[in-house]
């Protein structure tokens, strides 16, 4: 994958990705200060980046070499469909937290949610969006509560919008975290229960956020696909979301490069499956 992107340090950079068969992080390399690469020719060249070795890491080199040039495959309808379920669904236009928010650790208010008027609902769900919390690890629990905590302010201040990207993030585990080894990951919960049983439909949400578009809408929410595979453990309609998911892997129809994305949310999937008799029977399923 090619695109003009921002690294961590918020620098414009050509981002060159790799979406690999049975891995769920990629390879990547970043080329700065050269947007013109946007528009160029790939085909038979080489883009590379060379580390140094220094006193942790021996020197390394990544390289990507094209053997084609790059292209876009439309989705076919009834992919794009799940695409516009997800902006339909989750506001384009609105945040979790506010464009001026900055890192803290505010105190909630000591009133109950239900003693609340209206108004004191509405300006603690603002006070609480202005702020985002960094966990210190992975078992530090405060930006989960901080966003469980919004969500909830959200649905008593009807404010669907909110609520629905605060619960995704939930879902998502979309947190910062000082140093995140992911050892309490197992502990973390999806919550798409709460999602099914407000009737969205959760087979077109979750697949709708695992599609990888190039022209999204602003603001266009994407999943996690690792913990995706979580939420569709969790889910009532399991085997319906299990045979969607085979069925695009197998379709021709669909480009290569979602097929591949869908192959590692199914492996993902399996692997974060309690149910080991169901287990079982999805590898051998997988590997067909």
């Amino acid at each position: 994958m090619k695109a003009l992107t921002e690294d961590y340090d918020d620098k414009e950079c050509v981002e060159f990705s790799s979406v690999e068969v049975g891995r769920q992080f990629s390879e990547r390399i970043w080329i700065y200060g050269h947007p013109e690469i946007m528009n160029q020719k790939m085909q038979g060249k080489w883009v590379f980046r060379r580390k140094e070795a220094d006193e942790y890491n021996a020197a390394s080199l990544t390289a990507f070499y094209f053997e084609t040039e790059f292209e876009s495959k439309p989705l076919d309808d009834r992919y794009a469909r799940m695409v516009q379920y997800v902006d339909c669904l989750v506001d384009t236009t609105t945040k979790t937290y506010l464009d001026n928010a900055e890192y803290g650790y505010p105190e909630s208010s000591d009133i109950p949610v239900d003693s609340m008027t209206m108004k004191q609902k509405q300006e603690e769900l603002k006070k609480l969006r202005g702020t985002l919390v960094m966990g210190q690890c992975s078992r530090d629990e405060s930006p989960i509560r901080h966003a469980r905590k919004i969500a909830i302010l959200a649905a008593e201040s009807v404010s669907w919008e909110v609520f629905l990207r605060a619960h995704l993030d939930i879902m998502n585990d979309r947190f910062e975290r000082v140093a995140d080894a992911s050892e309490a990951i197992r502990r973390r919960y999806t919550y798409v229960h709460e999602l099914e049983l407000l009737d969205i439909n959760t087979m077109e949400l979750i697949l709708g956020i695992s599609f990888r578009i190039s022209n999204p809408s602003e603001n266009h929410y994407y999943g996690s696909i690792g913990r995706l595979g979580r939420a569709i453990a969790e889910a009532e309609n399991v085997e319906a979301i299990e045979k969607q998911i085979l069925g695009m892997i197998r379709d021709p129809a669909l480009d290569d490069f979602n097929r591949i994305i869908m192959h590692n949310l199914f492996l993902s999937y399996i692997y974060q499956d309690a149910n080991e008799a169901r287990q079982k029977s999805n590898i051998e399923r997988f590997k067909e």
